[in-house]
């Protein structure tokens, strides 16, 4: 009876086993049975299972010279790194841990980090950052210059691209910096508005007065004798025309031991005499002051001689002209007296000439030479003559010779070092005595870059570190060329790297259709370490099935042995 039921019981089950049924159930209870070892991957890979090995920081300038630099690092944890690639959604691509990039423009970018570890598996992230311009911040500095009813003005502000002056009598200027005169005195709000690159605007602003001032004035019955010399002044100055304050007081320096004279209002005159006992030259100083506190200063000086040295003196040949284009050629005369007292008869001449900056540019021991002057500049003459007796006299002419050139000019740049990428700005200046104007101005930045401008100013920025000289070539109207060169000019490091501020992280994957992947153009990943919510990626998926399905068919085997299906 029992082996009876126990037959029946086989039998049921080998029918209900070999049935679909039966085996859609069968397979139900071993994917049951197996889903731990199929969703628990190997030792090796129990970091990847737990989340994330791979980090990145990114962050960009937050100056005008860095704000288009991005820099950026990534870590691991857990895992040896064997590769990095990074994509930065601007078509360029970089490899390393870390590093800069420069963008060409603001605007928010999907940065992609695949790192691949020495297992050769692979792990994604990607974070969005968004590259924008520092705050616009106008500023300018304006000098105002009350006599020639004149204002100079320049911008300072990092960033602008374009500028725009209203000087508030109806004249504008879209220039950086210049010069701009005014019809009348007065009080004037002058307005700078400047324009980034991407099309931001901020304004300055800036009050000022154009006062003019009371015009201080004197003459003299003599100004050069033996000593003691005895000199009568008399004051010729003038109110302030604009406003119509009086002079309240004048005060006279006489550059001689410290003595000085004040008259005020209640004085009937501010005329003086004074006597200079020694020999030398004085300049004398009138200074007025109006009752509006403004003032004025005018000088004069007073040569007393010494009856025994001799007077130097010369004149320039009627034919010569102290001012001309290079070379100037100038033939001067000695035409200096002896002394009166001893009558010795002068025996040597020498003439000095100083540049701008006071440096000794020509000489001669001649009498009455002529001297060629070839380059520009301003020349002040200091010319000595000493007798037999050896007793000396010198005069000075200052700002005597001016020669120029047919066309020149000068340029400099701001700043001149600093670290990738170093934008440079640069700013020419015309020669102040060139014949005619210049038309364009064609710039050698050093790197291989140029750039032709019609106006004096321009902008560079420099992305690979070196040392770079610096070409300014200029045409003017009439086709004349002059190039200004300056060598080692500009000097570019690499930035430093840093981890600054970290942003949002996730995993991509070979079955992710997120936009940052496709447009990355990564490709897809078909490594055994890549996960999807924690559960092994494709590769291992496969090889787990496997495993799953050669465990059915042992288990058949076994439940038909043991239920005597076989």
């Amino acid at each position: 009876m029992y082996d009876n039921v126990e037959l029946n019981k086989r039998s049921i089950l080998k029918s209900f086993l070999s049935g679909s049924t039966g085996k859609f159930a069968l397979l139900v209870l071993l994917v049951l049975i197996s889903f731990p070892l199929i969703c628990t991957p190997a030792a090796a890979d129990s970091a990847s299972a737990s989340g994330l090995n791979v980090a990145m920081t990114l962050s960009s300038g937050d100056d005008w010279d860095g704000y288009l630099v991005l820099t950026y690092s990534g870590t691991v944890s857990g895992k040896t790194a064997s590769s990095w690639s990074w994509s930065f959604d601007d078509s360029d691509t970089a490899t390393g841990s870390s590093g800069t990039h420069t963008y060409d423009e603001t605007g928010t970018y999907d940065v992609i980090l695949v790192v691949t570890y020495s297992d050769s598996t692979t792990e994604q992230i990607a974070t969005d950052i968004a590259i924008e311009e520092p705050t616009l911040d106008a500023s300018a500095d304006i000098t105002v210059d009350d006599d020639d009813l004149k204002i100079t003005y320049e911008s300072t502000t990092d960033g602008a691209v374009s500028w725009e002056w209203d000087f508030d009598d109806g004249d504008t200027s879209t220039s950086e910096s210049g010069s701009h005169y005014y019809d009348d005195y007065g009080e004037y709000t002058v307005t700078l508005t400047v324009t980034s690159e991407d099309s931001s605007t901020d304004t300055y602003t800036e009050d000022i007065t154009l006062d003019e001032s009371p015009s201080a004035y004197f003459t003299v019955d003599v100004d050069s004798g033996s000593s003691p010399l005895t000199v009568e002044f008399t004051d010729g100055s003038e109110e302030n025309s604009y406003t119509g304050a009086d002079i309240v007081e004048w005060v006279w320096d006489f550059d001689y031991d410290d003595e000085t004279e004040t008259f005020d209002d209640d004085d009937s005159s501010a005329d003086t005499e004074f006597t200079f006992e020694e020999e030398g030259t004085y300049t004398v100083t009138l200074t007025v002051t109006d009752e509006d506190g403004e003032e004025d200063s005018y000088e004069m000086d007073i040569v007393v001689d010494d009856d025994s040295a001799p007077t130097a003196d010369y004149y320039i040949d009627d034919d010569c002209d102290t001012s001309g284009a290079a070379t100037l050629t100038i033939q001067f005369y000695d035409d200096s007296e002896e002394a009166e007292d001893t009558g010795a008869e002068i025996t040597s001449w020498l003439w000095k000439f100083y540049d701008e900056d006071d440096s000794l540019y020509l000489y001669s021991y001649s009498e009455n030479p002529e001297l060629d002057f070839e380059d520009e500049g301003v020349y002040t003459l200091v010319y000595t003559v000493t007798d037999e007796d050896g007793v000396s006299d010198s005069m000075t002419e200052e700002d005597l010779i001016e020669v120029y050139s047919g066309l020149s000019v000068t340029f400099y740049g701001s700043p001149t070092s600093g670290t990738t990428p170093l934008t440079v700005y640069f700013y020419a200046t015309d020669g102040a005595y060139n014949e005619y104007d210049i038309e364009t101005y064609y710039w050698y930045f050093g790197d291989g870059s140029t750039s032709s401008e019609s106006d004096t100013s321009t902008s560079h920025t420099y992305k690979t570190a070196g040392t770079y000289d610096v070409k300014l070539k200029v045409t003017d109207e009439e086709g004349n060329t002059y190039t200004c060169t300056e060598s080692d000019y500009i000097t570019v490091s690499t930035a430093a790297t840093s981890v600054a501020t970290s942003s949002k992280t996730y995993a991509v994957t070979e079955s992710a259709t997120s936009a940052e992947t496709e447009e990355a153009d990564l490709g897809s990943s078909t490594s055994s370490g890549t996960t999807i919510f924690g559960i092994p990626g494709t590769e291992y998926f496969r090889t787990e099935m496997s495993r799953f399905y050669n465990f059915y068919e042992e288990y058949t085997s076994l439940l038909a042995g043991m239920f005597g299906m076989g």
